[in-house]
């Protein structure tokens, strides 16, 4: 199975700057289940601007650890309340729940490697 979260293009945003992805990557494990949580509840009243609304703030949360793929299924999401159009919204939804809770799992893997103080600093 392919990994969601590209170790590589978080370091790249964030050079030797271990702390910073550190905090990052506290703040969505925190923040994203919340989230995703109200953007369930907003497509499950059909509240178009409300799906717009957290779909868009999870799409920022997914960019800040180069989460391409979730990007741009929130983004759809985003367009869809936009659009005032959420027919297939709960689909969509639950490609990114699915995905959401692999990236959990991995970001327990990679605090280790990609969070790690570089060796020989200070």
């Amino acid at each position: 199975m392919t990994m969601i979260v590209n170790e590589n293009a978080i370091k790249v945003m964030y050079p030797n700057n271990p702390s910073l992805v550190r905090e990052i990557v506290d703040l969505f494990v925190v923040v994203v289940p919340e989230q995703m949580e109200n953007l369930k509840q907003a497509i499950q009243e059909k509240d178009v601007k409300q799906t717009a609304f957290y779909a868009h703030s999870l799409k920022g949360m997914f960019g800040n650890l180069a989460l391409e793929p979730l990007q741009d299924l929130c983004l759809q999401l985003e367009k869809m309340g936009r659009n005032e159009s959420i027919d297939g919204a709960e689909m969509l939804f639950g490609r990114v729940s699915d995905m959401v809770e692999e990236v959990m799992k991995e970001l327990g893997t990679l605090s280790a490697d990609c969070c790690a103080e570089p060796r020989g600093s200070g």
